[in-house]
């Protein structure tokens, strides 16, 4: 057997050259025909080494496209930074109206300069930043590339962007502490200042990886923190998420409902 003891050397030696010497006697013997023995170690070598292959594509892919979502993460953080240069550190928010009793009314409405307008819960306010920095005078080239394709009767910074602003911002600190906090009352922006902890508390991050759709489930998270410096985190670091608010369905995910607010932490 003198072409299965190629293969034990092919198996168990880095040198290439067994692989040529186990082909040789594979083609020597060519003309007496292979056995099915011979051809099922064939297709497993080859089956291996496609594996492999295939392996070195995808993690590649990964990389590039985790490069990607962090490059833009830190360039939306940089549109943070200046909105809350120009509105007096205050985070971007469209403030919630009140009806003629003076009661709060949940839906908020931007209208934009093409004449088309979008209605979202308060809360919504997360993944529609990118709508709410346009309804504040900043162009659509700026918001291009975090927000989803547009419609007909949409434009693309309507849409929701797969990178989620977290509900910290957009509310007080004292609606994450206590039960008895969580009023519309509390539905303010903070501000930049009362961010305790800039390098652990995340302005952005990627819901579709928190939420483990597309790519399927996934063990990391990319966000870009108050500090600049974008990352993939882990999620087993992430800190438990804050209180359960009774105003938008129950939805809890670490770095969206961070507990304590901008007091708190989300690693």
């Amino acid at each position: 057997m003198q072409v299965d003891n190629a293969l034990v050397r092919l198996l168990t030696s880095p040198s290439p050259r067994y692989y040529k010497t186990f082909m040789q006697k594979l083609t020597n013997r060519a003309s007496g025909g292979f056995t099915i023995i011979e051809l099922l170690v064939v297709i497993g070598v080859m089956t291996i080494l496609l594996g492999v292959i295939i392996g070195a594509i995808s993690g590649s892919r990964n990389a590039v496209n985790t490069t990607q979502v962090l490059s833009e993460l830190r360039q939306s953080q940089m549109l943070f930074v200046d909105y809350l240069r120009v509105y007096d550190d205050l985070f971007p928010t469209v403030d919630a109206d009140f009806d003629d009793n003076g009661d709060v009314v949940q839906l908020i409405r931007m209208d934009f300069e093409d004449g088309t307008f979008l209605a979202i819960h308060y809360f919504d306010q997360a993944a529609h930043w990118p709508a709410v920095l346009a309804t504040k005078g900043y162009m659509a080239e700026e918001l291009l590339t975090h927000a989803s394709a547009g419609t007909e009767d949409r434009p693309f910074f309507a849409q929701r962007s797969t990178y989620w602003y977290g509900h910290a911002f957009i509310t007080a600190p004292e609606y994450w502490m206590r039960s008895d906090g969580q009023t519309v009352y509390n539905w303010r922006p903070s501000r930049g200042s009362q961010v305790r902890y800039p390098g652990r508390k995340a302005l952005l991050f990627d819901m579709a990886a928190m939420q483990g759709v597309g790519a399927g489930k996934r063990d990391t998270a990319a966000a870009v923190f108050m500090d600049g410096h974008a990352v993939s985190v882990r999620k087993e670091e992430l800190t438990e998420p804050g209180v359960n608010s009774m105003y938008f369905g129950g939805t809890q995910f670490p770095m969206l409902t961070t507990a304590d607010g901008v007091y708190g932490r989300d690693v």
